[in-house]
């Protein structure tokens, strides 16, 4: 892609010299991109081996998340709804519309919290393990496919940069915070010396 050069005042740590702002768009537009694929994905049932059932993707997603939340290394606490909404970036009440569905599938269970009457814990059955493990090397098949005709070289530094790019942005998520706070007030109007001296209050009684 050929950028047009552009003067830029964002400089990112580390980098010897300013980053061209049609490149920082062209990312931005990029990751929006991404994002809405992943908070939206289309709405399509596949089978998977495992089920004679079709699925919808978006419930997948969210059985495939709970897999994961389980497997983490380490984990001292249970796998609740606020730890998935939080995964996935999306309200409870959407997190516990689709948990009520994949449980209906019999894809996933809910157990009480050892210590949280108003918890339940999030566990996949059997059957949903076995799906998701279909649904997991399904999704490395269409990324494969997808990325078929990029070379290897190109394929390997794309996960390098995407993988160091979430790394960043996790740690460095409180300055981006802090940014748009300072942009918003920067765009807050500020009322003039004029206009403050017009605003203050007439008395009315005669002298």
């Amino acid at each position: 892609m050929t950028h047009a050069h552009e003067p830029s005042d964002p400089v990112s740590p580390g980098v010897a010299e300013p980053i061209e702002t049609t490149v920082l768009r062209d990312l931005d537009e990029a990751i929006r991109g991404m994002r809405r694929l992943a908070i939206r994905p289309p709405e399509v049932a596949i089978t998977l081996p495992g089920s004679p059932h079709r699925f919808d993707l978006a419930k997948l997603l969210a059985c495939s998340a709970i897999g994961g939340l389980c497997g983490t290394a380490n984990r001292d606490e249970p796998v609740t709804i606020k730890n998935l909404a939080q995964t996935l970036d999306l309200d409870h009440s959407t997190v516990s519309r689709v948990l009520s569905e994949v449980e209906s599938d019999g894809l996933v269970t809910r157990t009480p919290h050892p210590s949280d009457r108003r918890s339940s814990v999030l566990s996949l059955t059997p059957l949903g393990e076995t799906v998701i493990a279909g649904f997991d090397q399904a999704r490395l098949d269409f990324l494969g496919h997808m990325l078929e005709d990029w070379s290897v070289e190109d394929v390997d530094k794309l996960a390098e940069l995407l993988s160091r790019f979430v790394d960043t942005a996790s740690a460095r998520k409180g300055h981006m915070i802090e940014a748009m706070t300072q942009a918003g007030r920067a765009l807050t109007p500020t009322a003039s010396p004029d206009d403050q001296s017009s605003s203050e209050p007439v008395s009315t009684i005669a002298e």
